[in-house]
């Protein structure tokens, strides 16, 4: 398992960030997840106040090196 916290532009919001992690498993699926406190609070008690915003599998076979890229620009799709 890997785990990278990075700070990122708030989408809806341009003078704030964002608290993201990527979540890396041995079994090939990778998790981005945003910290979105429900009460304002700058800290989290057993997950509570992260939202998963997307999971994807990158290959099916377990032992696999996993690279992670990160970007300071969303992704584009075709």
């Amino acid at each position: 398992m890997s785990l990278h916290l990075h700070r990122t532009p708030h989408p809806s919001i341009s003078t704030a960030t964002e608290l993201r992690m990527l979540m890396a498993f041995e079994a090939g699926n990778v998790q981005c997840w945003a910290f979105r406190s429900p009460h304002g609070t700058a800290h989290s008690i057993e997950g509570i106040g992260w939202e998963r915003l997307w999971n994807v599998r990158f290959h099916a076979e377990s032992g696999s090196c996993l690279f992670l890229f990160v970007t300071s620009t969303p992704l584009q799709t075709r």
